[in-house]
């Protein structure tokens, strides 16, 4: 007869003790844990800093770009000599359009012989405007900033209550914890090295955002400081064409910041749209679909870079400056 056999059943309690010893004593397992702690600390300090920087940028840019005229560096510089020596230049040459206009108005009918009083009237109101609109040129140019400011302020708002990277972070924390061992040593390499092409770009682009700001500052300023001459040219209708398009290169100027800010807007929401595709919490997958979201924010990034330096044109072409 056959002796009966009895099954003995591990003690699973006993198994993961003794695998936690072994884990423990495993100088390999001990040197992954290692260099996966490392990594995701590089991948959480990069990740802060970049997250921060781009929600601290919108704010920045938008003080800066928000900010008048009266408050820029060398704008007394700027104001002195358009008030000064530019219009002294915009009162002589006022003043001879003036007289042109009134060589015209009695020379109109016949020489005189048919003089109508009421043209007469015309032209000295027209006149008292013009003088009224070159000796108050810098009022012209603080109205025409205080539409962009306005514009700027309220992109601003509507701009801050859209942009968010929290979901993003929240991936960035579950591949970070310090008790996350699911995720791969290889991918978080790859993640590694895409968050720190990505630190470059933003640092690239916070670089050209300061070019771009303080590009225009300059541009906007020697604008304004020839603001009396192309204004003197408005009341004749053979030179006015030089002040309608100054007008135009001055508003285009001042929304300017406006399409920063916008462009920027977008910018960050794209970014925090892509991120909230990370998925690290699906482990084992392949690695593309981990970092090509961090592929796309890249060339956003890059792409923003370019679009800076390409608004100002875009914004004279909108209004017709040449």
């Amino acid at each position: 007869m056959q002796p009966d056999y009895v099954q003995i059943q591990p003690n699973n309690a006993l198994l993961n003790w003794w695998n936690s010893i072994w884990d423990s004593l495993n100088p390999f397992t001990a040197i992954a844990r290692f260099i996966r702690g490392i990594l995701q600390g590089f991948i959480r300090d990069i990740s802060t800093f970049i997250f921060n920087t781009l929600e601290g940028q919108l704010e920045d840019f938008a003080i800066r770009l928000s900010a008048p005229p009266q408050s820029w560096p060398g704008f007394s510089l700027v104001s002195g000599i358009m008030m000064g020596p530019i219009l002294t230049i915009a009162g002589a040459i006022l003043a001879f359009m003036i007289t042109v206009d009134l060589i015209q108005v009695l020379i109109d009918r016949n020489n005189s012989a048919d003089f109508d009083a009421s043209n007469l009237f015309k032209w000295i109101v027209k006149s008292v405007i013009m003088i009224l609109i070159v000796t108050h040129s810098q009022l012209i140019v603080y109205g025409m900033f205080d539409i962009g400011i306005q514009a700027i302020n309220n992109t601003t708002a509507t701009i801050g209550t859209v942009v968010n990277f929290g979901e993003a972070q929240n991936q960035i924390d579950y591949m970070t914890d310090q008790y996350n061992e699911d995720v791969e040593i290889g991918t978080l390499m790859a993640v590694l090295a895409l968050m720190a092409i990505m630190a470059l770009c933003v640092f690239g682009l916070i670089v050209c955002m300061f070019l771009a700001i303080f590009g225009r500052f300059i541009e906007i300023m020697l604008i304004m400081s020839v603001a009396p001459i192309p204004l003197a040219t408005l009341g004749n209708s053979s030179f006015n064409s030089m002040g309608f398009n100054y007008l135009k290169t001055l508003f285009a100027a001042t929304m300017t910041g406006f399409f920063f800010i916008t462009a920027f807007g977008i910018f960050t929401a794209m970014v925090g749209e892509t991120l909230y595709q990370l998925d690290f919490t699906t482990a084992g997958g392949p690695v593309w679909s981990v970092v090509q979201p961090l592929f796309v924010v890249i060339g956003h990034l890059i792409l923003l870079c370019f679009a800076l330096f390409k608004i100002p044109n875009m914004a004279k072409s909108i209004f017709g400056a040449t």
